[in-house]
């Protein structure tokens, strides 16, 4: 749709999609859906939407700034947009809270004792 309708190129919609992808991990992972967990389901998940809709035109724009300012010979801007959103920050998130917050390396408190 987005390469129909809107003529966007391919490595555009990949950058996208991964700053989309990043950034509901930020919200809903890393920062565990806060502070829209603090509200009823129904509003709750709508800020979540909005929280993650700003976090991924922020990620966007601010990789966009530092790719458009790089001299690239083989990929170009959105690539490393794409490779940064989705390999990097995605993974790292998945690997701090998957397994950096998880048993053995969580902190023990005194339910766990």
């Amino acid at each position: 749709m987005l390469r129909n309708l809107a003529h966007w190129q391919p490595a555009a919609i990949s950058a996208v999609c991964g700053c989309v992808i990043s950034a509901a991990l930020i919200v809903a992972m890393l920062f565990d859906s806060w502070p829209a967990a603090r509200f009823a389901p129904a509003p709750g998940r709508a800020l979540t939407l909005v929280l993650a809709a700003l976090v991924a035109v922020a990620l966007n724009r601010a990789l966009a700034a530092y790719a458009d300012g790089v001299h690239w010979t083989r990929a170009t801007p959105d690539d490393w947009i794409t490779t940064a959103a989705l390999s990097f920050i995605g993974a790292g998130i998945i690997l701090h809270v998957g397994i950096g917050l998880r048993w053995p390396f969580a902190q023990k408190t005194e339910e766990n004792s």
